[in-house]
């Protein structure tokens, strides 16, 4: 499939007609969009090569955009790709199937190449001989170094594997004698993404006697490392050694139990280890023999932490609570960051322009109380506490325990607390925490100090030379103070000096007097700058 997009400006509604060599293009045999900024073309085919503008006309005018030309890669082979038509290639895996193409080889001509893959998937191609004999290909990958690999292994075992930026390289390998099945696997973590996220394979040979090899002892280059894991979560150890193949490899559990596949366990005679839904019972140490025909070595112990995972009613110390957890991600109760030392709840771990909340409803009047911090992006990425929907109170960056106190009004009040993390860039552990959580009855709003009143204030900003302008409707007998912040990581809110200026508004040229207005003027010199109302 191929979409185009445009993007346009002007007054009122924008209308879009795209059109093809041309000639206007309409919906239907695999085109959508032929009215809208984003045309797309299913199954293209050859019929379809050529240029592509958009019409965008409003009431005002016309305007036709510049070509864009659709071309087309014809599919090559996979034995013409790999230069190798004595053996039969066979691709398979969970998405990003290998293919042949023309663009990017060794030989200037035509190579096989991955096609896209999401997280957690792999991709591979595989072909059967008979040893003995000597095998030989050209590989090359761009991906994401140390986290995504490109394999090549003998009968299901990692024989040789490289990440990173690598470039076009030529392995040799020995076949010994027998049946066996080659394989090469291209397989993407869990996360991150780097380079393009594809490899290479090209100019595959297999043929003749194996050379005489003396087999060299395996040596561990790579030492498994410690891990730390939540209770329910993924553990993946990997080592790399080196040596004649094949290497064999064998992990234990607590050094003497040799670890099988099966139940939760995957990969125990791999070079990479996985615990799928990790158990409290599996922290402990791990290590892994490897082997070959020269001999044998067990790696260094690497220990593995088990967090516990706890209610978040009991994180926050109020096991009576009803809590919710919605969003892309979610809350959950640990013991590893704490305010009290206990436990404490965290939010979960979230990509880019995704959320994680935790909420509840609690019956006021009353001061609500609690500890939290963060550590994100700062300014961009926010830890938000809303009340009935209207924040209340937001940190950001790398903030450490803060308390907080806010007052309830009557009634039934709906409270969350939602990690936020915009579209673009990352830093610190992209994650928020909230502690020792309580609610202290109170008789009545009035007695609520006036730093803990609280309002449903709605701000109107505007910007005229440099001048920032906040307006909001104001209410009968309530005063008003505005506070900033030029950076939401400063521990304290700065009280601003302009003067509010309310007034009674004017509704359709008539003064209301049960209605009052608002203002207050700043002058923040160009810089990003963040405010807040107390109305008490």
């Amino acid at each position: 499939s191929a979409s185009f997009n445009a993007t346009a400006v002007g007054s009122a509604t924008l209308t879009y007609r795209w059109r093809f060599n041309g000639l206007p293009l309409a919906d239907g045999g695999g085109i959508s969009g032929s009215t809208t900024p984003t045309l797309t073309l299913a199954n293209v085919q050859s019929n379809l090569i050529g240029n592509y503008s958009v019409l965008v006309s409003n009431a005002l005018g016309t305007v036709i955009s510049a070509n864009a030309a659709l071309a087309i890669t014809l599919p090559v082979s996979l034995s013409e790709a790999l230069d190798n038509f004595a053996l039969t290639f066979t691709p398979g895996g969970t998405a990003g199937a290998w293919t042949g193409q023309t663009g990017v080889s060794s030989d200037g001509q035509d190579a096989a190449q991955t096609g896209l893959m999401s997280d957690s998937t792999y991709t591979f191609i595989k072909a059967n001989v008979t040893g003995p004999g000597t095998l030989t290909f050209w590989w090359k990958v761009s991906s994401e170094a140390d986290h995504d690999w490109l394999r090549f292994m003998l009968d299901a075992v990692d024989q040789v594997r490289i990440s990173g930026e690598v470039d076009w390289e030529q392995v040799s390998y020995p076949v010994p004698s027998g049946a066996h099945e080659l394989q090469w696997r291209y397989s993407r973590s869990p996360s991150g993404v780097g380079g393009q996220d594809r490899a290479w394979l090209d100019r595959v040979t297999f043929g003749g006697a194996p050379p005489v090899v003396v087999a060299t002892p395996p040596a561990i280059q790579i030492q498994p490392s410690s891990l730390t894991v939540d209770e329910g979560g993924t553990t993946d150890f990997t080592v790399a050694a080196s040596g004649t193949g094949p290497l064999n490899y064998r992990w234990l559990f607590n050094t003497t139990n040799l670890l099988a596949d099966g139940g939760n366990i995957g990969g125990a005679t791999t070079v990479n280890l996985t615990l799928f839904n990790t158990l409290l019972t599996q922290g402990g140490d791990f290590s892994v023999i490897v082997s070959n025909a020269g001999g044998a070595i067990t790696s260094l112990v690497a220990r593995l932490t088990v967090n516990p995972v706890l209610s978040l009613a009991e994180a926050i110390d109020q096991p009576t609570w009803d809590l919710f957890t919605d969003g892309s991600a979610l809350w959950e109760g640990h013991t590893v960051v704490t305010h009290d030392g206990q436990h404490a709840a965290r939010s979960g771990l979230v990509g880019d322009g995704q959320s994680s909340t935790l909420q509840t409803i609690l019956d006021g009047p009353g001061v609500l109380h609690f500890w939290w911090r963060v550590s994100s992006e700062t300014n961009t990425d926010v830890l938000v506490f809303a009340v009935n929907g209207q924040t209340a109170a937001l940190i950001s960056g790398e903030a450490d325990w803060q308390e907080i106190t806010v007052a309830l009004s009557a009634g039934p009040q709906f409270v969350d607390w939602t990690y936020f993390k915009n579209a673009t860039g990352t830093a610190g552990t992209d994650r928020g925490w909230l502690d020792q959580v309580s609610l202290t009855p109170i008789g009545g709003f009035a007695s609520v100090p006036k730093a803990l009143a609280t309002g449903a204030i709605t701000p109107r900003l505007s910007i005229l030379e440099n001048t920032v302008r906040l307006e909001w409707t104001a209410q009968t007998r309530q005063s008003y103070e505005v506070y900033y912040k030029d950076d939401l990581a400063d521990a304290e809110w700065t009280r601003l000096d302009g003067e509010v200026l309310v007034k009674w508004s004017e509704v359709g040229g008539k003064v209301r007097s049960d209605v009052y207005h608002a203002t207050v003027e700043d002058l923040p010199a160009g810089r990003t700058r963040f405010y807040q109302i107390l109305e008490y």
